[in-house]
């Protein structure tokens, strides 16, 4: 955690003028505060402002100076400051200048000289609280891959793992490949060699960096070092040149293992790029593949060959993964079925320990078509086995729940609170008109959880967001885009797809996703009648949409334009069925209340971190996310008599100390309101530091713990044990008058 250092000014000022030139400055300033006429504190003030100004170009060039530029929350929000400060000395200015021409009470200033006083005030605070430290911490040496399993018990895999692990620690090895078909257990393997350095205290690289590439396609060097950038905190923007230089410059210093798991072509250049053979530290490269042309690298030094299980070992793994002895018969479900894989052995044997009856293993062998000759690459035959998993499914709702994940990337952090909202509407959990959102998000989880069992989607973070692998979304999708029925049918927009071919798959489709597309228009305008989802979301090249687009979409249930580029939002009179919309993220959006009002049964809205400055008017709603930066933001809550579930996002803490005594009220008074969330985006030491030792009133805390329902604290940073914690010092310290350990305060881990 980034820490403020009390009189960091001083540090700061050291080197430029000395500690004891610095201390006087400060006391000068200071001595303006007690007794000084309105002359001496005005200068006093633009003395303290340049000092303040100085400083912070000094920090910007500091910031400019270092390639890893993700500055701390902590100085966000003193450069804030800074600049806010900067706006009131300016007016103040003006204002003083008016006074002095027109010579109006010049010798003793009134009004004006306590305004300067304030502001000089601010300034001196500001200087004080500096941060020393303005650079995000480093990354991590190596992130712990979640939720592997242990290979110890498969002498197959462990032999494969013991093979790479001795060839990294041979100082000629400098690549090493690991070749085997689809299915093996290469991932597993890099899994375990990822989290071997994790739990080791024998550091033999100063960092690992684990990527993970897509299965269902070739990846470009550049998206390579992209991920390679975010990893280490990098700024990925430029041409594969550029990247491959910022990561050089981060690593020269560092022995570092770069693992790919999943490469589909000679990995010659990333090697290049980074110019590994030359590396001054010896680092060095795992791969895996199932390409001839990748294991053959004339820069792989050494090749392990993964093969399948023995059946021995296949069925000894099934049984684990059962977790009872296998009847007569499984074994030939592991041998013929799952053809002694591990990626097939976890998946059918998972999907068989929650049915409610014992499993049929002969009807399993006679109904499904076994493991037969492989293809290119098994893959066909892959997806033909691992269907099984779904139709073992049965309930059509989780079935729906798992083709909906594939319209989003695979691999990617999908959100479990969005998700479910789009799956309410969408109908597949529950009739939303009778029943509760937090009840239907219950019984979502329930489906979700079960889906993770038998491994069709992967848990993240207790379950705040879920995962679809590659292998698993081409099924998804093969199996939607086939949808006899047509209440399935997906098309996630292909980059290499005409227009002639996307326009009609937009026209056929139920589902839309277009996430993290790099294309930046739609489709020609036509008949979208049959569209319910549109996902839009992070497409960064998106900055404006055709003001008709929206008009043939009276179907639209679920629209998300999280992330885009648009200032503005064209015509909605077309949207009448839409229920879920997301513009959060979207910082240049500016909307007004009359363009949201044809959206008459709209429940779900998330406006955080656009233009908007308004509670949307629209008495339908039951899930809304909102910034507070000045009151109007949150004016109207208590005429959203409907309104289940609201979050207060706090974007400005002076002002909100100001307002939310009287905020706070207007959420409690909602009858229908269950779950009242307060976040506040900053790290614990600012927002300690200000509740503690601002002037600003801070009585909104006793509001806000005494709000029913008891309300729902997220503090960046901070477990809801440390926020807790925090809050009752605040308390103790202010001497509220109630029992600080019987806060009904709910403190939850922060959510960004």
């Amino acid at each position: 955690m980034t820490v403020v250092v009390e009189g960091a000014l001083i540090t700061a000022f050291a080197t430029a003028v000395g500690a004891p030139a610095a201390n006087f400055g400060l006391q000068q300033l200071k001595s303006k505060l007690e007794d000084a006429s309105l002359p001496d504190t005005h200068k006093a003030l633009n003395d303290g402002l340049g000092w303040l100004l100085a400083l912070l170009k000094d920090k910007d060039n500091e910031v400019s100076s270092n390639i890893q530029k993700d500055t701390s929350s902590v100085y966000q929000y003193w450069t804030k400051r800074a600049s806010d400060v900067r706006k009131d000395v300016t007016s103040l200015n003006e204002e003083y200048e008016k006074v002095r021409k027109k010579k109006l009470k010049f010798l003793s200033g009134g009004d004006l000289k306590e305004k300067i006083k304030t502001a000089l005030k601010e300034v001196i605070e500001i200087l004080e609280k500096c941060p020393k430290e303005i650079i995000v911490k480093l990354p991590e040496w190596v992130i712990e891959e979640p939720g592997v399993p242990s290979i110890a018990e498969y002498p197959t895999l462990q032999k494969a793992f013991q093979d790479i692990l001795t060839l990294l620690q041979n100082n000629g090895e400098r690549c090493v490949a690991l070749h085997g078909g689809k299915g093996v257990g290469k991932t597993t393997i890099m899994q375990n060699l990822n989290n071997h350095f994790y739990n080791s205290n024998n550091k033999l690289f100063d960092m690992v960096i684990f990527i993970k590439l897509p299965s269902d396609k070739q990846t470009e060097d550049l998206h390579i070092l992209q991920k390679i950038a975010d990893r280490i905190k990098v700024n990925k923007e430029g041409d594969e040149c550029e990247v491959a230089r910022k990561i050089q410059r981060v690593l020269e210093d560092k022995r570092y293992l770069l693992i790919l798991d999943g490469v589909r072509r000679a990995p010659n250049g990333i090697w290049e790029k980074l110019d590994i053979s030359a590396h001054k530290k010896d680092s060095k490269m795992v791969i895996t593949t199932y390409f001839p042309l990748a294991w053959n690298s004339k820069y792989v030094d050494s090749k392990v060959v993964l093969e399948r299980l023995p059946p021995e070992e296949a069925q000894v793994m099934f049984r684990d993964f059962f977790g009872k002895a296998l009847p007569p018969g499984a074994e030939w479900v592991c041998d013929r079925l799952c053809s002694c894989l591990p990626l097939l052995i976890a998946s059918i044997a998972k999907s068989f320990i929650y049915q409610e009856s014992p499993p049929d293993w002969e009807r399993v062998l006679n109904e499904c078509t076994p493991w037969s000759q492989v293809g290119v690459d098994g893959l066909d035959e892959l997806c033909s086995t691992l269907q099984i998993s779904y139709q073992q499914l049965g309930d059509r709702s989780k079935q729906k729940c798992f083709l909906y994940a594939s319209l989003y990337p695979a691999n990617s952090k999908i959100s479990t609170d969005y998700f479910l909202e789009c799956c309410i509407v969408q109908g597949f959990l529950s009739d939303v008109a009778d029943t509760k959102y937090g009840e239907i998000r219950s019984q979502g989880i329930k489906k979700l959880r079960h889906l993770i069992n038998v491994a069709l989607l992967e848990e993240g973070e207790q379950m705040r967001y879920v995962k679809m692998n590659d292998l698993y979304r081409q099924i998804a999708l093969h199996i939607s885009s086939n949808d006899p029925n047509s209440e399935c049918k997906t098309y996630v927009d292909n980059e290499e797809d005409g227009e002639d071919r996307r326009s009609e798959s937009w026209q056929r489709a139920k589902w839309v996703s277009m996430v993290g597309s790099k294309r930046d228009s739609l489709p020609a305008n036509q008949n979208y009648g049959s569209l319910q989802t549109l996902l839009l979301q992070k497409s960064l090249a998106l900055d404006q949409i055709p003001f008709d687009f929206f008009q043939s979409m009276g179907s639209l249930l679920v629209l998300n334009l999280y992330g885009t580029k648009i200032s503005k939002l064209p015509s909605l009179s077309g949207l009448t069925s839409l229920k879920v919309f997301y513009i959060n993220g979207c910082s240049g959006l500016k909307i007004f209340p009359n363009q949201i009002q044809p959206l008459k049964h709209l429940e779900v809205f998330d406006i955080r971190d656009t233009k908007v400055d308004f509670v949307p008017p629209l008495n339908s709603l039951r899930c809304l996310r909102i910034s507070y930066i000045e009151s109007s933001n949150c004016l109207g809550v208590s005429k959203l008599h409907d309104l289940e579930e609201l979050t207060i996002e706090v974007k400005s803490l002076p002002q909100w100390c100001y307002d939310a005594e009287n905020i706070i009220p207007q959420v409690a008074s909602l009858k229908n309101l269950t779950t009242f969330k307060c976040d506040f985006p900053f790290p614990e030491i600012t927002l300690k530091i200000f509740l503690e030792t601002n002037e600003a009133p801070i009585n909104w805390v006793r509001a806000l713990i005494n709000c029913k329902p008891s309300p729902q604290v997220g503090v960046r940073g901070l477990s809801p044990t440390e926020a807790r914690k925090m809050f009752q010092d605040i308390v103790k310290a202010k001497q509220f008058a109630f029992d600080v350990n019987r806060m009904d305060l709910i403190l939850v881990e922060y959510r960004s």
